[in-house]
C-alpha cells in the first residue's frame, strides 16, 4: 500500500523539509523517539518479540552505464542479459523488466532498459547496498560494460509488530479523535486500516494485537508509529472474555 503523498502538515516540524528526503528526521527527534520507545518498552516489560521487525525494503536504484571504452549508454540489452545471467526471466510483451533473483541477501531486483532498478526482499538498507551490488556486477559481466551505482532509494518499509494485548477494532473504529483516518469492514478484511499522517504511513491493525506498516520510508518512522499506536490502542484494550 504506497503512500498517497509526500506533502508536510505545518505540524510536522520535527522532519526535515528539503527536496531531497522529507521523511527523514532530524537527530533531535530521532533521540525523542528512540527515548520513547525505551520508555514503552521498560514500562510494559516488552520482550524481543513484540519490537516492529522489518518484513521487506523496497529499493530505488539508479544505474549509470558506460561501455569500456568510457561512453554513456542509455539502454541496457535485457535480451542479452536474459540469455547470459541465472535465476532471470524476461518477456517484455507482458512486462517491461528483467526479473533476477539472488540467494544472499535474499532478494529480487526489476531491471530496467533505462538503467532503474527496484530491489525488494531485503530486511533492510545494508542488505540493499549489498544486492545493489551483486545485481550490478552480473549486469557488468554478461553486457560487458562499467556501471556506476547512484544514490539507493528506499521506496517502501514494510513491518510487522505485535502488542502485548488483544484490541477491540470496534472501539478503535468509533474512537472520534481517529475518525477520517481509520477504516473497518470486517466483511471485506479482518484488519482495521488506519492511515497514519505523522509519520506518513499505514498501519494495519488485527485484534489480536498483531500491527503491519507500511509506506514508511526509513526505521525511525516505524518506531514513531509504533509508540503513537502503542499508547493508542492500550485503551482498547480487548476483553478476551468479551471478543
Amino acid at each position: 500500500m504506497p503512500p498517497e503523498n509526500t506533502q508536510i502538515s505545518k505540524k510536522s516540524k520535527h522532519i526535515k523539509k528539503n527536496k531531497t528526503d522529507v521523511h527523514e528526521y532530524t537527530d533531535e527527534k530521532k533521540k525523542e523517539i528512540e527515548k520513547e520507545y525505551a520508555q514503552i518498552k521498560n514500562k510494559n516489560s516488552l520482550l524481543e518479540t513484540y519490537e516492529p521487525k522489518i518484513q521487506n525494503v523496497v529499493s530505488t536504484v539508479i544505474l549509470k552505464m558506460k561501455t569500456k571504452a568510457g561512453e554513456e549508454i542509455d539502454k541496457l540489452d535485457l535480451d542479452n542479459l536474459a540469455h547470459t545471467s541465472q535465476n532471470c526471466e524476461y518477456k517484455k510483451s507482458r512486462f517491461p523488466a528483467l526479473i533476477q533473483r539472488i540467494k544472499d541477501p535474499k532478494s529480487t531486483a526489476l531491471i530496467f532498459e533505462a538503467g532503474k532498478m527496484v530491489i525488494t526482499g531485503t530486511k533492510g538498507q545494508t542488505e540493499a547496498e549489498d544486492a545493489a551490488k551483486k545485481f550490478k556486477k552480473q549486469i557488468e559481466k554478461n553486457n560487458r560494460i562499467t556501471i556506476e551505482i547512484g544514490d539507493i532509494q528506499t521506496s517502501n518499509i514494510v513491518a510487522n509488530s505485535q502488542l502485548p494485548y488483544e484490541v477491540n477494532l470496534m472501539k478503535i473504529h468509533d474512537d472520534r479523535s481517529l475518525q477520517g483516518s481509520v477504516s473497518y469492514d470486517r466483511s471485506a478484511f479482518p484488519g482495521l486500516i488506519y492511515k497514519m499522517q505523522n509519520p506518513k504511513l499505514a498501519a494495519l491493525i488485527f485484534y489480536s494485537g498483531k500491527i503491519v506498516f507500511t509506506g514508511a520510508k526509513n526505521e525511525t518512522q516505524i518506531k514513531d508509529a509504533y509508540c503513537q499506536l502503542f499508547n493508542i490502542l492500550k485503551k482498547h484494550a480487548q476483553d478476551k472474555n468479551n471478543k
